[in-house]
């Protein structure tokens, strides 16, 4: 039986379709199956299903992973009201295998678990994603083997596949320190290639694209943005690009992520134009680059580029539009570019496109850009916006980070703030602070502590990687826990003083729980307290449950009034 009640914006292109069938899922009596199981089942190449909104989950009968049958479309029937297929979290979503061709329109994928793709799984096959969400899929293996790929949100293997105007969202792992071609929210593998356009990758853990297949990727008007590395052996990149092929970005922001924005290799090239890479950690890592009328952390030879802060609206809460003022506004190029920004706005509403995902609005304009700050303050229960004094603060050390550029402090006031970040190179950071001094001399460490946490199972506090010097000063390192080493700090190839701070609550499984330093250059640590931290091989190995430390040949670990 063929029902009507479908929209009517696709009569015109079902008509086109006039010898292939078109069949209606859920929404009760009068359809012509219930569950999409059943529907997938019973449908030929060229069907078409109409699925209703409601939960498709297996309490409505669903049996996982629902397999795509070649050339079947599946369309959401209200863009209102999105069909939710709730996975049973043990199999993907959806699988795709050996497809000449598929379409996916207005569907939530969510609940999927699985090693290759928990949401959508696609081996040898060719198709598009449109106008879908993605989300909260995830993949927790009971073994700690050597996990060869992980891609919980979307996997293709051998794949060519386009997605358009799709969400790929909060798709969770363990962060393992053995998986090799790990991604949050998107892995490509084997002979792969991939168009996203219109897209947004953001909140996922681990990389938000791992590509590591023989292939090309292309990235058009998309955003990929903060993702949870969880560990310091795990990867928290916005992309990483592992092929002999070409990585082509265009209009897109890549920002937020905190251990670093691109890394290129095997070969490979990278293409980006009129774009934002703004993270912590190394921006673009590997050679390989083509970089023009883009702002890149740190800077990058080429054509109209920048290396200000983009001063976006606020990116603690996600928004990674441009204020009024910003230095990437009007300063895109515009020979070559897309109708629509990822807004779904008109390009070039100003005198020349923006750099990054969004266009910003007509009577916006650039200011000239001005020194990088020296030092930043914040405080936690803050509405500041420019960070530049104790009258206007910032509210999270997280923006701060992402703002403060080549050496400088940040002031940290007395409160709880949410850990889980990758040091800049050379940056301080000062805490036990009351919201009034103006020098160190001026804090009272009794008005309270400066806290930051971790802000999940499997989370450090706190880690740094570059060959440079830091300071920490006031803190206290609390609650971090990592499946390798170091909970409350992870230092690698770094060197620095630690004062006044105290490590407490945090676990590893392996070294260092409290602090964790190797292969550091000269270290000086006093006046701190090592408490209550827990390494899992301390009773067996001595591994060290406070802290861990193996210097550099020639350079030294001080401790001077430690507590432990």
């Amino acid at each position: 039986m063929k029902n009507a009640w479908f929209p009517l914006f696709l009569i015109g292109w079902l008509a086109v379709c006039s010898e292939s069938a078109t069949w209606t899922v859920g929404g009760g009596g009068g359809s012509d199956f219930e569950t999409l199981s059943a529907a997938l089942g019973a449908a030929s190449a060229s069907d078409t299903l109409l699925v209703a909104p409601g939960v498709y989950d297996t309490t409505a009968g669903e049996i996982f992973p629902l397999p795509l049958s070649d050339g079947v479309t599946i369309f959401a029937a209200s863009s209102d009201n999105r069909p939710r297929v709730v996975g049973d979290r043990e199999h993907p979503v959806i699988r795709c295998e050996r497809l000449e061709g598929f379409l996916l329109d207005g569907l939530v994928i969510e609940g999927g678990g699985g090693l290759d793709g928990a949401g959508i799984s696609c081996a040898t096959s060719v198709g598009t994603i449109r106008n879908c969400r993605i989300e909260k899929n995830f993949y927790y293996p009971e073994s700690e083997d050597l996990i060869l790929t992980l891609g919980r949100g979307v996997f293709l293997d051998s794949s060519a596949t386009t997605l358009r105007n799709c969400w790929i969202t909060e798709n969770r792992g363990p962060g393992l320190p053995m998986s090799i071609f790990e991604g949050g929210g998107m892995v490509c593998f084997g002979v792969s290639s991939a168009t996203l356009e219109g897209c947004t990758i953001t909140e996922n853990q681990n990389d938000g694209i791992r590509f590591f297949a023989s292939g090309d990727l292309t990235l058009i008007n998309s955003l990929i943005a903060k993702t949870d590395p969880s560990t310091p052996q795990s990867s928290g990149s916005g992309l990483a690009f592992f092929s002999e092929g070409i990585c082509r970005i265009q209009s897109s922001s890549i920002v937020g992520h905190l251990t670093g924005g691109i890394s290129v290799g095997f070969g490979g090239t990278c293409q980006i134009k009129n774009s934002i890479v703004w993270n912590l950690g190394t921006e673009l890592n590997g050679e390989g680059y083509i970089v023009d009328h883009s702002c890149i952390r740190g800077g990058h030879e080429g054509e109209g580029n920048l290396e200000t802060y983009p001063q976006f609206v606020a990116p603690a809460n996600g928004d990674w539009r441009l204020s009024n003022g910003s230095p990437c506004i009007d300063s895109g190029e515009s020979s070559s570019l897309p109708a629509m920004d990822l807004d779904g706005a008109d390009r070039v509403r100003g005198n020349e496109i923006e750099m990054g995902a969004y266009e910003s609005p007509e009577d916006f304009e650039p200011l000239p850009a001005g020194e990088p700050p020296a030092k930043l303050y914040v405080a936690s229960h803050a509405t500041g916006k420019s960070g530049d004094s104790w009258e206007d603060p910032l509210s999270t050390l997280y923006e701060a980070l992402l703002r403060i550029a080549g050496e400088g402090e940040i002031w940290i006031r007395s409160g709880k703030y949410p850990g889980g970040f990758l040091l800049p190179g050379n940056i301080d950071l000062i805490g036990g602070f009351a919201g009034h001094e103006q020098t160190l001399k001026d804090r009272d460490f009794s008005t309270g502590s400066t806290i930051l946490e971790a802000t999940g199972s499997g989370t450090t506090v706190l880690t740094a990687f570059r060959d440079d010097s830091f300071i920490m000063d006031g803190l206290t390192l609390a609650g971090g826990s990592s499946p390798g080493s170091g909970g409350g700090l992870y230092g690698q190839s770094c060197a620095g003083r630690i004062s006044d701070c105290t490590f407490i609550s945090n676990s590893a499984y392996d070294r260092g729980a409290g602090a964790y330093l190797t292969g550091s250059g000269d270290f000086v640590i006093e006046r701190c307290s090592f408490l209550g931290n827990t390494s899992a091989k301390t009773p067996h190995d001595s591994e060290g449950g406070g802290l861990y430390s193996s210097p550099t040949s020639g350079s030294s670990l001080t401790l001077r009034e430690c507590v432990f």
